[in-house]
């Protein structure tokens, strides 16, 4: 775990000036990350310059400058560019909407700032950015700067500026270089062989990127909750945006604190309160108006968008996101507090969801508020919105609550299951057509969770039918290192290993194997556990210590393609996969 760190930056000044500015520069702006920045390891270099132009690109794009040590009250942020003739731009709009004049020189005010990834959204498509630094001004008369600065992270590297401000312009009187960047201790143990030492190596180290990837801004409309990703390529975390994904590092955090050994690290207490924190932001993000639309979903992604909206971000409610977070983190985090402010949460939100499914054929997937209209397709994916209803209908034995999950599952199937098992990837409501099945990995495992989520409630033999017959297709396409392939069917290196997908797979083949005693099944989930703990990062990025990354065409799902990343709901679904093997070798 990271300890806080304090950098003192002492400057004495001179006389004579009108003003004098401390600024702080962060090598993780250099240069600064862009929405439109290609990874040297992306097959289609070209597709994103070519898209601008000719899908409604072109005017936008964002910026995604860090900020990486804690700012006090009277710091606000530059953002400087060149070749700047027209333009508006925001920071953070998803939670800061209004726009600013584009300028050479922005001024970002101090409580537009997140830690870590901030997004500048602007539409001067010649704007070039420079620089990215955080400042404080004091007055005439100051005889000296004294600060300290609180890192983020156990590494840092920058400098401070000390600058003189005049009447025609400004001097840089002093310039100090910041570092910290201490010794990596790499603990290192026998991978090959799952043991319970191993396994609780690779707990306590999963754990730790999950502790470390929390948003500690006490200021953040965040706060509390995880970054999704962390990104080796610019040694920072990313996106704090997507609530529905906290659900399986809630159910980690909950469920290790029976393990002996990682209690006494962490803390049973500490554990529980991050699940609290998390859950506690989704409360306050579902919509209980009845009047809207989307009444009883959860506010589960606050998204940057380059584009369709001018605004630059869409809040997304999502039926079968919302159900997700319900099922993996929010009846967790109910049956161990006894809060019945978390089954609220579900049932509402699965009583609402049956009210959708008497309106359509097919369960909506995302409305999209700022625009106002929902989303004209349902994805594949939409199979995991079962397992909120399955965990409460598990806790209320409540037969309206398994009509609901019936209906919903039903309707999945009708429309999107092949002949051999596997689901198509959407069914579009304007065509009334079912695009084929793209063979997904990370999809498929989502469907499974539907149907599995189905065969947990009893609904009926048909349901584990279909589990046994869609794990027969992924065990046959499962690599001999216990991995699948982005697509499971198509062995491809350029896009490469699902490492989200196989998490997920590892947990469905567990608890496959506890619905049917089926040994074939803990065999593969055994396979792809393995893949998993070989696969987790142990080097010297401290930050990324105990991660699952990976360079693929979803690296960062909605951005970031081909760059190195680790996501935080594998390591939610790693986290059980490991606690699912620990209750085995017991």
């Amino acid at each position: 775990m990271f300890e806080k760190k304090k950098i003192p930056v002492n400057f004495l000044l001179p006389p004579g000036y009108d003003s004098y500015e401390l600024r702080i520069f962060s090598s993780r702006n250099k240069p600064i990350a862009r929405e439109d920045e290609v990874s040297r390891l992306d097959p289609n270099p070209d597709e994103k310059k070519y898209a601008k132009k000719y899908e409604g690109m072109y005017n936008f794009n964002y910026l995604f400058p860090v900020l990486d040590f804690k700012p006090d009250p009277q710091m606000e942020a530059i953002l400087t560019f060149e070749y700047v003739f027209y333009g508006t731009c925001a920071m953070n709009p998803m939670y800061h909407p209004g726009r600013f004049q584009l300028s050479e020189k922005v001024l970002i005010p101090g409580k537009y700032l997140e830690w870590w990834e901030n997004m500048f959204h602007y539409d001067n498509p010649q704007a070039q950015a420079r620089d990215f630094y955080i400042r404080k001004t004091y007055p005439s008369g100051t005889k000296a700067i004294s600060e300290e600065i609180e890192l983020l992270s156990e590494f840092f590297q920058g400098r401070a500026e000390c600058i003189g401000i005049g009447a025609e312009k400004e001097t840089l009187l002093e310039s100090q270089d910041i570092k910290s960047s201490p010794a990596p201790q790499i603990k290192q143990w026998n991978r090959d062989k799952i043991t319970r030492e191993s396994l609780l190596n690779a707990l306590d180290a999963d754990l730790e990127f999950i502790f470390k990837s929390q948003n500690r801004n006490k200021d953040s409309g965040m706060s509390g909750g995880t970054h999704l990703f962390y990104d080796y390529d610019a040694k920072t975390f990313r996106q704090r945006n997507w609530l529905w994904t906290y659900g399986p590092s809630m159910q980690t955090l909950l469920k290790a604190r029976d393990i002996p050994e990682l209690a006494a690290k962490y803390g049973k207490d500490t554990m529980q309160r991050m699940a609290v924190e998390m859950g506690d932001i989704c409360l306050n993000r579902q919509e209980l108006d009845r009047k809207k639309t989307y009444y009883g979903m959860l506010l589960c992604r606050l998204e940057h968008n380059v584009v369709n909206v001018k605004e630059g971000y869409e809040l997304k409610y999502s039926p079968p996101d919302g159900l997700f977070q319900a099922g993996w983190g929010m009846m967790p985090l109910y049956r161990a507090t006894g809060d019945k402010r978390y089954l609220d949460f579900c049932r509402i939100m699965t009583e609402a969801t049956g009210e959708l499914l008497e309106k359509d054929v097919v369960v909506q997937q995302d409305y999209f508020a700022v625009t106002g209209s929902w989303k004209r397709n349902t994805m594949d994916e939409a199979g995991f919105g079962m397992e909120g209803i399955a965990e409460l209908y598990l806790e209320t034995k409540d037969e309206k609550h398994a009509a609901i999950g019936k209906k919903y599952i039903d309707q999945l199937i009708t429309y999107l299951e092949m002949p051999d098992g596997t689901w198509g990837r959407n069914y579009h409501r304007h065509s009334r057509s079912v695009e084929p099945p793209q063979n997904q990995t990370r999809g498929a495992g989502w469907a499974m969770m539907g149907i599995s989520s189905a065969t947990r409630m009893g609904l009926g033999d048909e349901y584990l039918n279909k589990c046994n017959r869609m794990a027969e297709v992924l065990m046959k396409y499962q690599r001999d290192d216990g991995s699948w392939w982005y697509c499971f069917s198509e062995p491809n290196e350029t896009h490469g290993v699902e490492e989200k997908g196989t998490a997920v797979w590892a947990v469905m083949f567990y608890r496959l194997y506890r619905l049917t005693g089926n040994t074939r099944y803990l065999e593969t989930a055994r396979k792809a556990l393995n893949w998993l703990i070989r696969r987790q990062y142990l080097g010297e990025d401290s930050d990324g210590y105990g991660g699952i990354p990976v360079n693929g065409p979803m690296s960062g799902v909605v951005y970031r393609p081909y760059f190195k990343l680790a996501c935080q709901y594998t390591a939610g679904f790693f986290g059980l996969a490991l606690l699912e093997e620990l209750g085995l070798t017991k």
